[in-house]
């Protein structure tokens, strides 16, 4: 029996993403960077993470990690949604590669990178201008 209360799970988790450097596979597609013209990316929790605890509570509550989502947006037009489970807290910085593409193709700028990987600090500001250059 656990302490924590995990919030359940609202549908299922089924597919597979996987974010490369050069490409984002749904499934066995494979969408190559240039037919992306736009991304959004929101970082809403990981699996395990305390999300409500309070003196009133008898158990504290504990995200199952899928409060993320990732909006691809086509040249063609299109847009795809995709919900996602975050495994464990910082797993997104595994997508900073395909970040730096996206910038150093002009996809997106480096303050909207910047806001994605989380990145506020100016040592830390500095130190990714280096990565993408």
């Amino acid at each position: 029996m656990s302490y924590f209360i995990k919030k359940p799970l609202e549908g299922t988790l089924s597919g597979k993403l996987t974010i490369n450097a050069e490409n984002v596979v749904i499934n066995d597609e494979i969408i190559d960077i240039s037919r992306i013209e736009d991304i959004g990316i929101i970082i809403g929790s990981y699996d395990n993470q305390e999300v409500e605890y309070s003196l009133r509570s008898i158990k504290p509550k504990i995200s199952n990690g899928t409060d993320n989502v990732i909006t691809l947006c086509f040249t063609d037009g299109a847009r795809h949604s995709i919900h996602f489970k975050q495994e464990f807290f910082e797993h997104y910085i595994s997508i900073k590669p395909f970040i730096i593409s996206l910038i150093k193709s002009n996809k997106i700028s480096i303050l909207k990178a910047m806001i994605i990987l989380n990145i506020h600090d100016y040592d830390d500001i500095q130190e990714f201008k280096k990565e993408i250059n």
